[in-house]
């Protein structure tokens, strides 16, 4: 490609960006707190992880994202806070995002939690239109972040999040919005960060006395788009090596990509994983696919603690 078409890569986001406004992962299974602020210290341990994702390898311009998180459950209290800082790139776009999330235990047992959620982040949106490899084609867009490019090129946005969370025994289900105030994206004019809504579902079912049954669930929903879906079925090794594949679809329904994911437990604080994304849209023939590397560390585990060891599923929720 001699140039960054952005409007190429503006159109290959399903044809709107109202449905790609919040960042996909493919790893969402090691990543719930970025969607949802009730799964803070839901694990009942104190966690930081990384996460690199490159996506479209070998498409110039394309989206890439690296992010760093925290969570953990304060003392012996129903409260948890977590929190996350993020930066987002995609052609001529960059954005960085702080996320701050609080939960409380409305229920917490050794089979039984349910945890409510609240969260408040501050975007700052960044758009440099003196790339000079960007070239917009004139008459073929309406978009007011790329019309009144004389306008405005650096903004900042503040918003709030709430979700449940809920796990039992094998099994969890959550559901979330993480940004309620639907702002204005350029002054003075419609432009609106869309509000997304967040559904999960997932477990640890055991197979044999060394095999589970690791499924997980994500389905996204936006005004005026269709549900999409990521959906992952992982088979995890002596609670020590996970293997699994992903199907994701996009926000007309229609498949997106296929990816094998691989996560290591490496001890009972350490843990890391990778996946790989097969494209399956028309832009299958302009990359070479989409990469995503996770790390995380647990700490603060007690041993007296029955939720902070390998014995219980929601560990490795």
């Amino acid at each position: 490609m001699k140039k960054i078409l952005f409007l190429a890569i503006y159109l290959a986001f399903s044809g709107s960006l109202k449905a790609q406004q919040e960042n996909h992962y493919t790893m969402f299974m090691y990543n719930k707190m970025m969607y949802n602020p009730a799964f803070a210290g839901a694990r009942d341990v104190g966690s930081i992880w990384g996460l690199y994702r490159a996506q479209w390898i070998g498409f110039k311009g394309a989206p890439s994202s690296q992010l760093l998180g925290f969570d953990a459950p304060l003392g012996k209290t129903r409260v948890s806070m977590g929190g996350s800082f993020s930066h987002h790139q995609i052609g001529v776009q960059r954005d960085w995002l702080a996320n701050l999330a609080y939960s409380y235990g409305l229920i917490n047992t050794p089979t039984t939690s349910l945890k409510f959620g609240i969260n408040g982040t501050y975007r700052n949106f960044n758009y440099d239109f003196t790339n000079p490899d960007l070239y917009i084609r004139d008459g073929i867009t309406t978009d007011d972040v790329i019309v009144n490019t004389s306008t405005q090129k650096s903004f900042s946005k503040g918003n709030v999040g709430a979700g449940l969370f809920f796990a039992h025994k094998e099994f969890y289900l959550g559901a979330s919005v993480p940004n309620i105030y639907q702002n204005k994206l350029v002054t003075n004019n419609t432009s609106l960060q869309q509000r997304h809504f967040y559904a999960f579902a997932g477990g640890l079912f055991p197979i044999s006395s060394k095999l589970e049954l690791k499924p997980a669930l994500s389905a996204r929903f936006v005004k005026n788009a269709a549900v999409s879906f990521d959906a992952n079925l992982s088979v995890m090794y002596q609670r020590k090596f996970t293997i699994g594949a992903s199907y994701r679809t996009d926000s007309e329904v229609m498949p997106e990509s296929v990816s094998a994911v691989l996560y290591y437990q490496a001890t009972n604080r350490l843990g890391c994983g990778i996946s790989y994304d097969y494209t399956l849209t028309r832009l299958m023939d302009y990359n070479s696919g989409s990469i995503e590397a996770i790390i995380r560390y647990d700490f603060g585990i007690s041993k007296e603690n029955v939720l902070q060891n390998f014995d219980n599923p929601r560990y490795f929720f």
